[in-house]
């Protein structure tokens, strides 16, 4: 896997809010799982990190594919979310689902 630490210096909650409206659906999802993981109290230390660095990835403009370049720009960040979360699935609780569904509406 992709060392993304070096973005999590990117991340901040609001830059993930004004990120998170601009992507479909589709990459919105696993953020927004990610964040929720983020939040949560039980999730250990080293998960956060990598969870910190995936997210700092998605909201840095800087990246692999510049997130401007349309239908293309955000599938590297995907990819990553997509890696962490498999990474980090086993801290996804039912909790954690839930809030996601209340927040995707």
């Amino acid at each position: 896997m992709t060392d993304y630490s070096q973005y999590g210096k990117h991340y901040n909650d609001d830059g993930f809010w004004r990120t998170v409206k601009k992507v479909g659906k589709r990459v919105a999802e696993p953020a927004l799982t990610l964040w929720c993981v983020l939040k949560s109290p039980e999730t250990p230390a080293g998960a956060k990190a990598l969870i910190i660095g995936a997210l700092g990835y998605l909201v840095c403009p800087l990246d692999l594919i510049p997130d401007l370049i349309p239908v293309l720009g955000f599938t590297d960040d995907l990819a990553a979310l997509l890696a962490v979360l498999k990474t980090v699935g086993d801290h996804v609780t039912d909790d954690v689902r839930k809030e996601v569904l209340r927040r995707m509406g």
